[in-house]
């Protein structure tokens, strides 16, 4: 898969297709992002309990992010199934440059391929305004006492009801 950022194109890869060394000198400013990504994504992948992928400039890893499948619990309804995104990082020097949002609309696609309903995913306090305001991430609850919280949990509403209720309305 790949997709253009700018004047590159960014190259997706599973994190099985590439060997060790692509990424283990990966640098983020993040400990355990890194420390997952060098130590426990692979495994991970390879049990099929979450999937990574790195993503490229040319031979450059730019990025990586991790998926997984859970339930998401919709007000007053029983849990819906949806994709996680577990962790999702950019290279320190790569950063503000797009790469993130580009993952992150290259999820959103994926999820309505699979025709999901949720995206969802516990989005470090710093960036939660990033993902309201650039994708129209929703918090899923407000709580006044969780400002000393890392993360916050957010989610994506991926439902076509403006579709359905025109589909409807006029048949």
């Amino acid at each position: 898969m790949q997709t253009r950022i700018g004047g590159n194109e960014l190259y997706f890869y599973p994190i099985k297709d590439c060997d060790y060394s692509t990424y283990e000198d990966f640098y983020c400013n993040n400990n355990n992002m890194e420390a997952f990504l060098k130590n426990e994504a692979y495994v991970s992948h390879l049990k099929k309990e979450a999937s990574t992928t790195l993503v490229f400039i040319d031979e450059e890893l730019v990025a990586y992010f991790t998926l997984r499948h859970n339930k998401f619990e919709v007000e007053g309804y029983s849990k819906k199934d949806c994709i996680e995104i577990a962790r999702i990082a950019v290279k320190e020097s790569k950063k503000s440059q797009g790469i993130g949002q580009s993952i992150v609309n290259n999820i959103i696609n994926l999820a309505y391929l699979f025709n999901e309903e949720y995206i969802i995913a516990m989005a470090l306090t710093e960036v939660v305004d990033w993902y309201k305001e650039k994708l129209n991430f929703e918090l899923v609850e407000e709580d006044e006492d969780a400002e000393d919280q890392i993360t916050k949990p957010i989610y994506l509403n991926l439902k076509f009801n403006d579709i359905l209720d025109e589909y409807f309305e006029n048949p």
